[in-house]
């Protein structure tokens, strides 16, 4: 990479002005009470936005109310002032910081934002979700996804990535939306591995296909069990999550999924692993019941391939 490349290059230096609270009320069924934007800044703030973006206070007297009220919290994330600034040719020409803010209607807007900090801005404008006016702009969590990817250490030392899902679900309750299942990070598919030769790749190095770790943003990776297409090594993998160390062959693996199917036809629940002691079947359960907490994950399992 040439030098003077090097030295406008802001990917590992960038800053977030996170707008949930002045571009996400532009999305169609948002509109946040005074308590509800207290929320959703508290959260931001636990995230580690560097700057919480709110309604003009000349726009209305409760914005005039709401940014008094918002300055008063104690926030580490600044309130900036409005300023859209356009990369393109900027940074040869000036020394200040440059923000940009990209819409999705081309569902461009987070590779624009890192294309954006390659070419030398400082600051990039997100929202949770990406709502905002028309078809959303940059999603947080998404361009938190993309940035890991370039620098993670970074991103991880600065920004508590655990807190994302958290913030999508309380915004998505507040505007009344689902989270899109291929949604970046959370979507209930994010991490997902169905195919049998996906799995067995995965488990035995997960970064064949992930090219982020579900674990630095709290999330788990989730194994598919119920496909006709799942491999035995999806089967072992779920053996040894059910606290079994017992070596699985193919025809262990073959009676598992059979066990499976039976149980979900006829409604019954015979354990999937034969021959254990009791010790080992309390064990199992236990386990079963750990899993059984990653709810949307496992209700994929009701609707399996027949």
């Amino acid at each position: 990479m040439p030098v003077w490349e090097t030295f406008f290059r802001n990917v590992s230096r960038f800053q977030i002005i996170e707008s949930t609270l002045r571009e996400g009320k532009h999305f169609a069924t948002a509109c946040f009470d005074t308590e509800t934007k207290i929320k959703i800044a508290k959260a931001l703030d636990e995230l580690g936005v560097d700057y919480t973006e709110l309604t003009s206070p000349a726009a209305s007297g409760q914005s005039y109310e709401d940014c008094k009220t918002m300055c008063k919290l104690g926030l580490e994330a600044k309130v900036p002032t409005h300023v859209h600034g356009l990369v393109q040719n900027l940074r040869g020409a000036v020394s200040c910081d440059i923000e940009c803010h990209f819409h999705d209607d081309t569902g461009c807007s987070i590779s624009n934002a890192y294309c954006a900090l390659e070419a030398g801005a400082t600051h990039v404008d997100a929202s949770v979700l990406g709502i905002g006016e028309r078809n959303r702009i940059t999603k947080l969590g998404g361009f938190m996804a993309r940035m890991i990817a370039a620098d993670r250490d970074y991103v991880k030392s600065k920004y508590r990535l655990e807190k994302i899902k958290e913030i999508e679900n309380l915004v998505a309750e507040s505007v009344q939306v689902n989270i899109p299942f291929n949604n970046p990070i959370t979507g209930f598919s994010a991490f997902t591995h169905k195919s049998g030769i996906h799995q067995k790749a995965i488990l035995a190095n997960p970064s064949t296909y992930e090219i982020i770790k579900p674990e630095d943003f709290g999330m788990t990776r989730y194994v598919y069990l119920a496909s006709r297409i799942t491999g035995r090594n999806a089967i072992k993998s779920r053996v040894e999550q059910l606290g079994s160390q017992m070596p699985l062959a193919v025809d262990d693996a073959d009676s598992i999924i059979r066990t499976f199917h039976f149980n979900r036809a006829a409604q019954e629940q015979q354990p999937l692993l034969g021959g254990l002691t009791e010790k080992e079947q309390a064990l199992s359960m236990e386990k079963e019941k750990e899993l059984n907490g990653v709810g949307e994950k496992r209700a994929l399992e009701q609707v399996a391939d027949e």
